[in-house]
């Protein structure tokens, strides 16, 4: 498929309604591509960002939740047993990864050694 963005940037900003309609059908044909056995799991992960992208209040908010959920995503992929066990010291929020202080403690070599 050849990817016009400026045709769909025009279409968005003319007709949201046909923008949609027109992205649903592409989607819809992309998985219709995927072998029998991967379209279960693909209409089931389509479905998941339909479901972020309607509980986000703007485009941006989409785009971060999306962004999100590809990191989690990546990170159970990459790490499997850690992800899996829900480490609560891995966040994909960007809101909770504020700059923390800490002391820091110089290392030395022992004495005699």
């Amino acid at each position: 498929m050849n990817f016009d963005f400026d045709k769909w940037a025009d279409l968005a900003q003319q007709d949201p309604a046909a923008f949609e309609a027109l992205r649903k059908e592409i989607i819809e044909e992309t998985i219709k591509g995927f072998p029998s056995d991967a379209r279960r799991s693909m209409d089931g992960l389509q479905f998941r960002i339909d479901m972020e992208r309607r509980k986000s209040k703007n485009p941006m908010g989409s785009c971060i939740r999306l962004s999100n959920m590809m990191k989690e995503r990546l990170y159970t992929d990459s790490h499997p047993v850690t992800g899996a066990m829900g480490d609560s010291n891995c966040s994909f929020d960007a809101s909770a990864q504020e700059k923390k202080e800490g002391e820091i403690i110089p290392l030395r070599k022992p004495a005699g050694g």
